[in-house]
């Protein structure tokens, strides 16, 4: 099993909200129905596809049970 190289990005722990990267390539996640600031719209599942460049892990990487899609070349 390949795993992609992750931190939290400013070190903030929260089970509704992460901002997981560094400079380079950030992803913001958040839990599912949760409020975003400043509006009233809740966080919710949306199929997502997400292509990056790796020079560690190549491959494609899902996440099970979710319409989610990282692929590494």
């Amino acid at each position: 099993m390949m795993y992609l190289q992750q931190r939290n990005y400013w070190n903030h722990v929260s089970l509704s909200f992460a901002a997981v990267g560094d400079e380079n390539g950030l992803f913001i996640l958040s839990a599912n129905k949760r409020v975003w600031l400043g509006s009233n719209k809740q966080a919710d599942v949306f199929m997502t596809e997400v292509i990056i460049e790796s020079n560690i892990n190549k491959g494609e990487f899902t996440l099970k049970g979710y319409p989610y899609k990282i692929i590494a070349y």
